[in-house]
């Protein structure tokens, strides 16, 4: 497998760095790997587009489309299956390097619109003081997970299915769903409360 990298914001480890690609979705014949799996892969495909076409849109268009998208992903990852791993291996290609570019590119889209104060543990009353975050942060680690398999996902055998199966569901309960409710939360912040600020015409 390939080695594991760390999420510098919220400190969790996963399996490996992740690859990309378009697919065209089927209905896999393994009992375990449901038209809801397929859905949740055509989302996710959906999403990754979004994400490296965001440059084709207007800051204020990418935002209402990242807004859209983000709570269909993660009704969808709800209904994952809680499999048993293979341990096959999976593609992750995507490097750090690549993950700081697409990163980067997402802070020119968002410009101001891309910093938000958030707290970690909402349910630690105590002590928890807000930390700043960052949306371009979320929106490119919750690409990269969910990258995994989706070159292969059309064409790959029920074994290696059930990995990336395996994979999507261990990065949801484990990783993106905080990027993406905290994600989500700023958004609708910016588009209910500030108005989407145009970063190009900010710049």
């Amino acid at each position: 497998m390939a080695s594991p990298f760390y999420c510098l914001r919220c400190g969790a480890t996963l399996p490996g760095d992740l690859y990309v690609m378009h697919l065209e979705p089927r209905h896999p014949e393994n009992a375990n790997l449901t038209q809801q799996i397929d859905s949740f892969a055509v989302l996710a495909s959906s999403y990754c587009t979004l994400i490296e076409q965001h440059d084709t849109y207007t800051t204020e268009e990418f935002i209402t489309r990242t807004r859209a998208i983000l709570p269909q992903l993660y009704h969808c990852a709800l209904g994952l299956p809680d499999i048993e791993t293979t341990d096959e291996d999976v593609a992750r290609n995507i490097s750090h390097d690549e993950w700081s570019v697409m990163f980067t590119s997402l802070q020119r889209k968002l410009g101001i619109n891309d910093h938000y104060w958030e707290i970690y543990d909402p349910l630690e009353l105590d002590h928890d003081q807000p930390v700043a975050a960052s949306l371009s942060d979320d929106l490119a680690d919750i690409w990269r997970d969910l990258k995994t398999g989706l070159p292969s996902w059309a064409d790959c055998s029920d074994t290696i299915r059930k990995q990336i199966v395996w994979d999507w569901h261990f990065s949801f309960h484990h990783h993106w769903s905080d990027h993406a409710v905290d994600a989500l939360r700023a958004i609708n912040w910016i588009a209910e409360h500030y108005g989407v600020r145009d970063a190009e015409k900010d710049a």
